[in-house]
């Protein structure tokens, strides 16, 4: 039996579908009704043997003696036949009931093979379900993570975008403000020209003005300097 089912296994490899088992199942259900049509009628069968048998005997009784008859003979003869028919058909009936029940037997054991690879292929199903929820699971989290990311890069842009927009500015009061202490320098350096001239008509005066005038001229450049 064990040998059996190793040979049905290595025939059938494939999982099967629900259809094929189905099928086996509604095949096996015929088979049991064509063996119990074939017992019925090897019932049938043994009760006519035993019934030709009994009408044998009693005839032998009442014809003891005169068989020898020519026409009793040929009776005689006919029930022979008929009963050899019988026993000959009974024999047909039992091969075929056995082989009924090998082929009931195999297709039990297919059944059951079967069964097993269904079972096997459901377990595989659920563990495949359960895989990919958890692969959706984690796709959602990561999407979620990437949604986050991206949401700080936009904000990180937004703010360097913000501090150069800032720096610009700065730079260009910078500019602006260098370009009026250049003015104003140039505005000093002519008022120290002009104060050199005042100071040849009142050199007291002029060299004290003169100081101040560089003192000024010189912290505008340090003040320049430092912008850039």
């Amino acid at each position: 039996m064990q040998d059996k089912v190793l040979d049905i296994e290595k025939r059938n490899n494939s999982f099967p579908d629900e259809n094929n088992i189905a099928r086996l199942q509604e095949e096996l259900i015929a088979v049991k009704l064509r063996e119990a049509e074939a017992i019925m009628g090897l019932k049938e069968l043994r009760q006519q043997v035993r019934d030709l048998e009994e009408h044998w005997q009693r005839h032998l009784a009442r014809t003891s003696g005169r068989w020898k008859d020519p026409l009793k003979k040929n009776a005689v003869n006919e029930l022979q036949d008929e009963l050899m028919t019988i026993r000959l058909r009974e024999a047909e009936t039992q091969a075929e009931i056995r082989e009924i029940k090998q082929r009931m037997m195999e297709m039990e054991t297919q059944n059951q093979i079967n069964s097993n690879h269904l079972r096997r292929a459901e377990q595989e199903v659920i563990s495949l379900q359960e895989k990919v929820q958890y692969l959706s699971a984690q796709n959602k989290g990561l999407l979620t993570q990437l949604s986050e990311a991206k949401r700080r890069q936009a904000e990180i842009e937004c703010k360097n975008k913000e501090e150069v927009m800032a720096v610009r500015l700065r730079e260009a009061d910078s500019i602006a403000a260098v370009a009026e202490l250049r003015q104003h320098i140039a505005e000093l350096e002519i008022q120290k020209e002009e104060g050199k001239l005042q100071g040849q008509l009142n050199k007291s005066d002029s060299n004290q003005y003169i100081r101040e005038l560089k003192d000024q001229i010189a912290e505008l450049h340090h003040e320049v300097s430092d912008k850039f």
